[in-house]
């Protein structure tokens, strides 16, 4: 894994490393501390060991004083024969007690660590055990003087001897030297004991007996070395105390009577024996008086020996605390001050870390996203970078700083973007408008060549160039939709919904494929029309091209109960998985920013920003079918659809007409119940077309097609120059009448897939695409010549070679007609009156049948009604052609029509009136029609290709007649004028 795991030392966060850095030198401190408190510690339990100790030896001296007093009692008792009373010697008795039961309690109560001298002490004190045995032995027995002496200056030797125990307790060198003083004053105390004790004896026996005179001079000498060693350790107060003490005439006397009593015993002999005058009382006297004063100063040197030892113990303790909080204090202090410094290092990088996270995520995108939304980027970009909240100069501050220069340089390279995208979006605005304008001009001349065309195989050609044309267009506006510019197709009023799926039907390349079901009787708003009719187009594009050639594209429509349309296109393909459905309804729902990935599936792409353009919902879900494929759902919302019969009365009659007049670019069936698959060539929609004048319409005025030249834009009403057209119900503009309801209606024919052969369609093929061949029109008695340069109703061409046309079926609607029939033409025709059709004079054979079918309805003018003579201008009056029974109805039609609507609308718009333009005697039912037609038909014989190509001829006439008629009617309807298209034309 890069960088490691997060236990490794360069991935540990910066806090841990300040705490690492520091912990080192804290744990050194503490350490030291404590072993410097510990070292003070264990000197003050030391010196508290030497306190419990000297108060040990204060016991164990005042013991070894009161023996020693005891012992010069008892031996001079003794010596003197154990005579007199025992006051003195049991009163003794009775502090040695009281002092050995002391230091008794003191020895259990020592407190130290040393157990080597916790036996010392115990095996010294045991000593004390064997006085109950001299004492009685001394009292009861003829136990001689100088034993009983012997026996307790043994007891006393030991407990001497304890006071060196301290010695080798204490480490302090002050200690040791008070200690050694001590203890050289207690041995020189006790060797002037036995000097008292000695010279009693040799005062009760007047001599020295046995060795005695040799132990007092050891005492003596013992004395004098013990004392010169107090000298020489003790202090210049210790020797000032000495002085001042162990003086006086007590001293002196006592140090006479001992020298006179051993020069005495020396110049003594056996034969000459000397007296040695010792007073026994000033003896006992000055003795006790000395040791007193030794004992004094011995008392007085072990209480400053406490007191030392107990300063020192509490110096230590006070040493220890101190150093532990000094420890601690400069511990805590360095905490803090790395506190501290670790926040005044932590915080701005906190900041800084913060404010690049949000930076990152919120506020560098929306700054971008704000920049590329508005309309001047170098304006916006001026304040879209805020610094960084840290404004130190140090490493942290330069830092930030260098963070808001790469803010700077990401919002410059943010803004250079948005200027680059703009101008690649003009690019492809440019572009795609002068391919568009190209193309229109391209699918104008194919106009013009259709118009001309007289055969039907290169009309075919020309229609699949016209509808390659068309899918050209369809790329140019979807390059519209990448850059971000609105189509420059609109409409301002509704359309039916069928028409907008047959125009999206007229749009694919396999359109032959695509089988559309019934349609709910729905309109979609203006606004939304080309959007929609080019989501639906994409959809079938991708729904055709990833199926196979012989499976069918099913399209189906219904409202959905929250009034929302509701379209459904459904293939047999190749489908996708689960994940690219997702995928894919993931861009629909939130379509992408563009980029190169967009671009290889821009149709999805297009159809997302499209569908977001009017809230219209496409998802895709997987076709549950056995044989596979997708399906795509359309959801057009209930704002953008509304029924049919909502649609103002402006547009009642004339966005109806020219709504149809527009769907006959569509192929035959499309938005009609029961429709058949369309498979004539075609190229686009009837809505496309609305915008180029491109495939055959009707006229507005209702009046039969003809020559294109033969009518300019001075020939028109001003109704129909204003965009309304003079809709005459049957008269064109002369007073011919038209074929307007003198067709049956027959059912849709059912066309089968074109085949080809070499670029042209043999007659097999033809018979079983248009059916039955032209009826023969009949001879038509009138000699009128037509109105208007056209040529008289019924007038056909003369048949061609090898055309029966003795017999025809009754006229049956063509594809064309069939697309362009909507549900209020139809209402409107529900009533018309079948009419027998006319005869029309013999014509050779072989002859083309010129006109052989009305443009006006795509009905076979071999069946328009035998019509009575037409109304004659006044200006003008010609003979009288023919009359008919229904033309006081058409006159009357005619006169509604010329009239100006009285009540209008709020925008000017006349108001409709049901039924006030229905022709006398067409309401009749259309079945009885149909049984009447049928009746008098005889038996259909099957159509020859001249026959279908006399009727391709006539509907060629119509188709051209019908663009030039119709060349303004969707002007309106534009959102930009030509003018702008021309302009771009040019650039």
């Amino acid at each position: 894994m890069k960088g490691g795991s997060r236990l490794r030392m360069r991935n540990w966060r910066l806090r841990t490393k300040v705490i690492a850095v520091i912990v080192v030198p804290t744990l050194t401190a503490l350490i030291l501390g404590g072993l410097r408190a510990s070292v003070d510690l264990d000197r003050a339990a030391e010196f508290h060991q030497t306190v419990s100790q000297v108060d040990l030896a204060r016991n164990v001296t005042s013991v070894v004083h009161e023996l020693q007093k005891e012992r010069t009692i008892s031996v001079a008792r003794v010596a003197n024969g154990r005579q007199g009373a025992r006051t003195e010697l049991d009163t003794q008795v009775n502090l040695v007690d009281q002092a050995v039961e002391s230091a008794q309690a003191a020895a259990r109560g020592l407190d130290t660590d040393d157990e080597a001298a916790k036996q010392r002490y115990n095996i010294g004190l045991q000593r004390l055990s064997a006085l109950p045995s001299i004492r009685r032995t001394a009292a009861d027995t003829a136990y001689p003087d100088s034993a009983v002496f012997a026996a307790y200056s043994a007891v006393l030797d030991a407990l001497v001897r304890l006071g060196r125990e301290i010695n080798t307790a204490v480490t302090d060198r002050n200690l040791l030297r008070e200690s050694n003083v001590i203890q050289s004053l207690s041995e020189s105390k006790e060797n002037v004991g036995k000097e008292n004790a000695i010279l009693q004896i040799a005062a009760a026996r007047n001599e020295f007996p046995g060795d005695l005179l040799q132990r007092v001079r050891d005492a003596q000498a013992s004395s004098a070395s013990a004392l010169g060693d107090y000298r020489a350790n003790a202090s210049t107060e210790q020797l000032q105390l000495y002085s001042d003490t162990v003086s006086g005439r007590e001293v002196d006397d006592r140090q006479r009577i001992k020298a006179q009593a051993i020069a005495s015993a020396e110049a003594s002999t056996e034969d000459s024996p000397v007296d040695l005058n010792i007073s026994v009382a000033d003896l006992t006297n000055t003795g006790s008086a000395t040791l007193e004063h030794l004992r004094a100063v011995e008392t007085d040197l072990l209480n400053d020996l406490r007191d030392d030892a107990n300063g020192l113990a509490d110096a230590a303790t006070q040493s220890a605390w101190r150093d532990s909080a000094i420890v601690l204090a400069a511990l805590l202090l360095a905490l803090a001050l790395m506190a501290i410094v670790t926040r005044s290092l932590l915080k701005p990088l906190r900041i800084l870390r913060r404010e690049a996270l949000e930076v990152a995520n919120r506020r560098l995108p929306a700054s971008v996203q704000r920049i590329l939304a508005d309309p001047d980027p170098a304006e916006a970009a001026k304040h879209a970078v805020e610094p960084v909240a840290v404004f130190t100069r140090e490493e942290t501050g330069q830092l930030a700083r260098s963070f808001d220069a790469v803010q700077e340089q990401a919002v410059l390279m943010a803004t250079e973007q948005a200027l680059l995208r703009d101008n690649i979006n003009s690019i492809f605005v440019n572009l795609s408008r002068r391919s568009q304008a190209l193309v229109e001009r391209q699918l104008s001349l194919i106009d013009r060549l259709e118009q001309d065309e007289q055969d039907p195989d290169q009309l075919a050609s020309l229609f699949e160039l016209d509808h390659l044309a068309t899918r050209m267009r369809r790329n140019s506006e979807s390059l519209l939709v990448l850059s971000g510019t609105g189509l420059s197709r609109q409409l301002n009023r509704p359309v039916p919904a069928s028409e907008v799926v047959g125009a999206a039907v007229s749009e694919v390349e396999h359109y032959a494929r695509i089988e559309v079901a019934s349609a709910p009787e729905v309109a979609v708003q203006g606004r939304a029309v080309s959007d929609l009719v080019h989501v639906i187009a994409e959809l079938l594009d991708n729904a055709t091209f990833f199926s196979e050639p012989e499976k069918k594209v099913i399209v189906r429509m219904a409202m959905t109960r929250k009034k929302e349309l509701a379209i459904q296109i459904t293939d047999q393909g190749v489908g996708m998985s689960e994940d690219e459905i997702e995928a894919a309804n993931a861009r629909l729902a939130d379509p992408p920013d563009l980029d190169v990935a967009v671009t290889r599936r821009m149709g999805l792409y297009v159809v997302a920003r499209l569908a977001k353009r009017h809230n219209i919902i496409v998802r895709l879900r997987d076709n549950e079918d056995i044989e596979g494929g997708l399906i795509a759902r359309i959801n057009v919302p209930a704002d953008l659809v509304q029924p049919v019969g909502q649609a103002p009365r402006s547009m009642s009659a004339t966005s109806t007409t020219s709504s149809l007049a527009a769907a006959s670019d569509a192929p035959s069936g499309i938005g009609l119940p029961g429709a058949p698959a369309p498979n004539l060539p075609t190229r686009n929609s009837g809505i496309a077309g609305a915008f180029t004048g491109g495939m055959p319409r009707l006229r507005p005025d209702g009046g039969p097609l003809g020559d294109p030249g033969q009518e300019t834009r001075q020939d028109r009403t001003p109704e129909e120059v204003a965009g309304y057209p003079a809709f005459t119900l049957g008269y064109d503009r002369a007073g011919s009448a038209t074929a307007n309801g003198a067709s049956t209606e027959q059912p849709p024919t059912q066309y089968p897939e074109p085949g080809p052969k070499n670029g042209r369609h043999d007659e097999q093929h033809t018979v079983a695409l248009f059916g039955n061949p032209l009826p023969d029109p009949g001879p038509v008695e009138s000699t009128d010549s037509g109105v208007g340069g056209y040529p008289p109703l019924g007038a056909g061409r003369p048949p061609q070679d090898g055309a029966d046309l003795s017999v025809d079926a009754p006229t049956e609607r063509l594809p064309i007609y069939e697309a362009v029939l909507s549900q209020w033409f139809e209402a409107a025709d529900t009533g018309s009156t079948p009419r027998q059709p006319a005869q029309p004079p013999e014509q050779p054979a072989g002859a083309p049948v010129e006109n052989g079918m009305n443009g006006a309805n795509g009905s076979n003018a071999t069946h328009a009604a035998p019509r009575q003579e037409a109304p004659q201008q006044q200006q003008e009056p010609e003979p009288a052609a023919w009359t008919s029974p229904g033309d006081d109805g058409w006159l009357a039609a005619q006169a509604l029509l010329e009239t100006t609507p009285e009540a209008q609308t709020t925008a000017g718009l006349p108001k409709r009136v049901p039924k006030a333009q229905l022709v006398p005697g067409s309401a009749a039912p259309r079945h009885a029609e149909a049984v009447a037609e049928t009746s008098a038909a005889p038996p259909l014989p099957p159509r020859t290709a001249d026959a279908v190509r006399g009727r391709m001829s006539s509907f060629q006439q119509g188709v051209r007649r019908g663009r030039h008629a119709l060349i303004d009617a969707y002007a309106g309807d534009q959102s930009g004028p030509e003018d702008s298209r021309q302009d771009e034309e040019q650039e």
